[in-house]
């Protein structure tokens, strides 16, 4: 692994934001594998966030991990340009 990161998705700090945009640019997609549903002090903060990393047109992935969960296809939404 070349980096890693620890920061609050809900609230995401600007000047980390800065610092990741300024190194790697904008991100085609961000993908959320069962942990959205532990964000509960501020789940719209957790849209904000991704939307701030996300690349205009990118694709936001998320499962929460129950059964049955990935069975079909998957799609993107605009969700993120209302946040």
């Amino acid at each position: 692994m070349e980096n890693a990161y620890v920061q609050d998705i809900q609230a995401l700090n600007d000047e980390f934001t800065s610092e990741l945009l300024i190194k790697y640019g904008e991100f085609d997609k961000v993908f959320s594998n069962a942990v959205l549903h532990w964000c509960k002090r501020d789940p719209v903060g957790v849209i904000r966030s991704i939307k701030k990393v996300l690349k205009p047109g990118g694709v936001f992935a998320a499962e929460f991990g129950g059964w049955g969960n990935c069975i079909g296809g998957v799609g993107s939404t605009s969700s993120c340009d209302h946040a």
